[in-house]
């Protein structure tokens, strides 16, 4: 932290920044999620399933278009692909495909642990960008024992 305050997280949301691209004025965000997109955030809350994983890639794809040379947060609070009965909900494939987003795209991917972050989930905050991985102080990650065997020389 500097003296200010103001840590290697710390974002300024500012939601009437003049001109935007192509030269269109900037009204603020009508919504929750539309606000967080703004300030370059993808909120991952819910289990790894299809529907989570098209939302998280498409959010990653539209930020990227929108300014690559801006840093992307991506806030976990995830059981992965699991639920919190420990049934299967989702498929790796799913996780995978945010994964490999993550590495396409070209903004820096910063990751932040809210809460939980466990199988699944706790390899897309372990991708993130080296330096910028962040784990709440009450917050937990797991991974299965052996999962990511199969991939030892992935980044």
């Amino acid at each position: 932290m500097d003296n200010n305050g103001s840590s290697k997280y710390s974002m300024r949301v500012s939601m009437y920044r003049g001109r935007g691209r192509g030269g269109r004025r900037r009204r603020a965000p009508p919504d929750l999620p539309s606000l967080l997109l703004d300030a370059r955030i993808c909120f991952l809350g819910m289990p790894i399933v299809p529907a989570v994983t098209e939302l998280i890639v498409a959010q990653l794809m539209w930020l990227d278009y929108d300014n690559p040379s801006k840093p992307i947060y991506l806030y976990i609070n995830s059981s992965g692909t699991q639920n919190a009965k420990k049934e299967n909900v989702g498929s790796e494939t799913d996780a995978y495909s945010i994964a490999d987003m993550i590495s396409h795209v070209k903004s820096d991917v910063y990751t932040i642990n809210l809460s939980m972050a466990f199988g699944q989930a706790a390899m897309l905050l372990a991708i993130g960008k080296k330096g910028y991985r962040a784990v709440l102080p009450n917050s937990s990650s797991w991974t299965w024992r052996n999962q990511f065997q199969m991939f030892r020389d992935w980044p």
